[in-house]
C-alpha cells in the first residue's frame, strides 16, 4: 500500500510540476542552444494560434547520456494524429514516467507552449495519474496525440518527459527532449 500511495504522490507531483512547467535542470537529445527573446502576449505574427506562453525550460536542455528520449524519424505531416516516443533508461537503476507530456514550438529562435484545443466551459482537462515504468537499460514506449491541440501548423517542434525515481526519498528527477518537425 506504501508503494501504491508513493506512486500516487509522485504521479500527482508530476501533473503538478509540468502544469505549471517548472524546469530545473534538463537534458536534451539533439537541437542548437539559442536564447529565446522576450515577447509580450499577442505579440506573435502567428495569428490562427497564440504561442504567447514562453517556455520555462532551458532552450538547449543539458547534455545527458544516461536517458534519451526520440521520436520515429524525426518528420511528421501537420494532419498526422499521434507521434509515438520512446525514453531509454542506460543505467542500472529502475525509472518511472508519467504521463504528461509538454509540447513546444520553435518561433523566432526562443520556445513557447503549443495550446490545447479549446474546452467548453463546464469540461476540464487532466493528466491520469499513473506511473509508467522505465525499467533500467530498457525502454518505454508511449504516444503524443497531436488532435488534443488546435492546427498545428509546419515547423520545429519538441516534445519534453520527466524521468523521476520509483522512490520519492530518491527525490532524482530529469526533464529530457526529443525535437522534430511538422511539415
Amino acid at each position: 500500500m506504501n508503494q501504491s500511495r508513493a506512486i500516487l504522490v509522485l504521479s500527482l507531483s508530476l501533473c503538478l510540476i509540468l502544469a505549471t512547467s517548472a524546469c530545473a535542470g534538463a537534458a536534451t537529445t539533439q537541437g542548437t542552444s539559442t536564447t529565446p527573446t522576450t515577447r509580450q502576449p499577442g505579440s506573435l505574427d502567428f495569428p490562427q494560434l497564440d504561442y504567447s506562453i514562453a517556455s520555462t525550460f532551458p532552450d538547449r536542455m543539458n547534455d545527458v547520456t544516461d536517458y534519451q528520449l526520440t521520436t520515429g524519424d524525426g518528420t511528421y505531416p501537420t494532419d498526422a494524429k499521434a507521434i509515438e516516443f520512446t525514453i531509454e533508461n542506460k543505467t542500472d537503476v529502475d525509472r518511472m514516467t508519467g504521463a504528461p507530456y509538454m509540447l513546444e514550438i520553435d518561433r523566432d529562435g526562443g520556445w513557447y507552449s503549443v495550446p490545447y484545443k479549446k474546452l467548453p466551459p463546464d469540461v476540464g482537462r487532466a493528466w491520469p495519474a499513473i506511473a509508467y515504468s522505465v525499467p533500467a537499460n530498457g525502454t518505454y514506449t508511449g504516444s503524443i496525440i497531436l488532435t488534443e491541440y488546435e492546427s498545428l501548423t509546419p515547423g520545429h517542434y519538441r516534445l519534453v518527459k520527466e524521468v523521476t525515481s520509483i522512490k520519492l526519498e530518491e527525490g532524482f528527477s530529469v526533464f529530457i527532449c526529443a525535437e522534430f518537425d511538422l511539415k
